[in-house]
């Protein structure tokens, strides 16, 4: 269990501990309107590219080659990101990024990239199996945010007990807990094992897919005080991504002392496919939207507020949705639900959501 909390988010203040029924809940202390930005995160523990992109992004700031994003780069153009030449896997956009880098975590790990390439002949390993070589090789150097965070007793909750439970899941985070123990050329002992267990578990509940829809770029991205805000099927804010910075915004009017609320998942899902993402995280979600098992339509009457449709104003929509609700359509709501469900789940399945994501925001599922 992790034991004190991480540093509280700006104007925010936190209350509760992990283990109880709601852990750690986040409360605002300030009004924010829809849109507005309540909170920018910066120096996560963990930011890198997935690994099919890891060649095109740099593995530091983030930028992906090729693109122009700031006002600076329009007059030099494009950038093309290089590989280091120690290990010719990681690839930075300029010589400071890699340096920083370097400093970081690099300097340990591309030994490991070589080591990968002299055992394996590939430059990359899973996603998943370098964020644990990451936190392992940082934790090995003393990092100090990083052993807060991951160490024994840090602030980050692990659910190991709740893995345990699925079998073959359980099995899937041996096999990569015991990959980032070997390529991280780590002491291979029964201690070092369960430690790149509980760190991967830890990746698994904390984590976010850092994910861009404009460049369809994807990575982990862990900040430990994110990790404290909960989720609801009715969120009331959402995560954006820029480079190494996470953005935290209200998506709609949010008031002091209300709780800040994101979406783990696909919140615009039938329940049975949202309920199936979040047994990733070992608890029932009791937002009114799970426990009536509403549409969206009908949040809107009941909330006044729209999943999925940020900002919406609710009023013009409910007088016509009452009147578009006659009694054979009520009387039927139970069979189309049932439909709608079996279709979703026919056509688009479940996908584990891999990393809290970035459009709203989704947590790590590895």
């Amino acid at each position: 269990m992790a034991s004190a909390n991480p540093p509280p988010i700006p104007k925010t203040r936190t209350s509760g501990s992990p283990g109880l029924d709601h852990g750690r809940t986040v409360f605002s202390t300030e009004r924010f309107g829809a849109g507005e930005t309540i909170a920018i995160l910066e120096n996560p523990l963990l930011a890198l590219p997935d690994d099919a992109n890891m060649r095109t992004t740099c593995n530091y700031c983030l930028y992906v080659s090729g693109t122009i994003e700031f006002e600076g780069d329009v007059k030099a153009g494009p950038r093309t990101c290089k590989a280091c030449t120690g290990c010719k896997a990681a690839v930075y956009c300029n010589a400071e990024c890699q340096r920083q880098h370097w400093k970081l975590v690099h300097k340990a790990e591309c030994k490991m990239f070589k080591r990968i390439r002299e055992r394996t002949g590939k430059d990359w390993v899973p996603t998943p199996v370098r964020a644990v070589a990451q936190v392992m090789l940082l934790l090995k150097a003393g990092d100090e945010e990083v052993t807060k965070a991951f160490g024994p007793g840090g602030t980050l909750e692990s659910n190991v007990e709740g893995f345990k439970t699925d079998e073959e899941l359980w099995k899937d985070f041996e096999l990569q807990a015991t990959g980032a123990v070997v390529y991280a050329g780590l002491l291979q002992s029964d201690e070092t094992l369960k430690q790149a267990m509980e760190v991967l578990c830890k990746i698994q509940t904390n984590a976010f897919n850092r994910f861009d829809a404009d460049t369809g770029q994807a990575g982990i991205y862990l900040h430990p005080s994110l990790s404290m805000v909960n989720h609801s099927c009715v969120p009331n804010a959402y995560i954006t991504f820029e480079k190494r910075k996470a953005f935290l915004k209200a998506e709609r009017d949010i008031e002091p002392g209300d709780e800040i609320l994101i979406s783990y998942i696909d919140h615009t899902a039938p329940r049975r496919a949202r309920q199936e993402s979040l047994r990733l995280y070992h608890f029932q979600c009791n937002c009114v939207r799970c426990k009536d098992d509403l549409n969206v339509y009908e949040v809107i009457q009941a909330c006044g507020v729209s999943p999925g449709v940020k900002w919406l104003n609710s009023a013009t929509f409910q007088p016509d949705v009452a009147s578009l609700i006659p009694a054979y359509i009520e009387r039927s709501k139970k069979v189309l639900k049932s439909k709608i469900e079996e279709i979703h789940w026919k056509f688009v399945g479940y996908r584990s959501p891999s990393c809290h994501n970035s459009q709203p925001s989704y947590h790590v599922g590895i």
